[in-house]
């Protein structure tokens, strides 16, 4: 399979709305009125069982070969290094 993200745009960016049209409906479906849950808990910092942790994370990330992600993740998210 080809990943056709580059040469392809305007299929892609079709492809994307459609999924996203597709969770929306799903979503209504199990959930109603309520809110989608994953909105919820990205709006409380995210999920509680990894809050505090990132040195360690990104300790694990540099031992296994990782280290362009932890760098990325340093970037993103400079106030919970300490």
């Amino acid at each position: 399979m080809d990943d056709l993200a580059g040469s392809e745009p305007d299929e892609v960016a079709e492809a994307a709305g459609m999924l996203d049209g597709w969770v929306e409906a799903q979503l209504a479906i199990a959930l109603g009125d309520r809110r989608d849950p994953i909105d919820i808990v990205m709006e409380e910092g995210g999920p509680y069982h990894v809050r505090g942790h990132l040195p360690a994370y990104l300790e694990r990330l540099r031992a296994t070969g990782r280290d362009g992600w932890a760098d990325v993740l340093e970037e993103r998210h400079p106030h919970d290094l300490s």
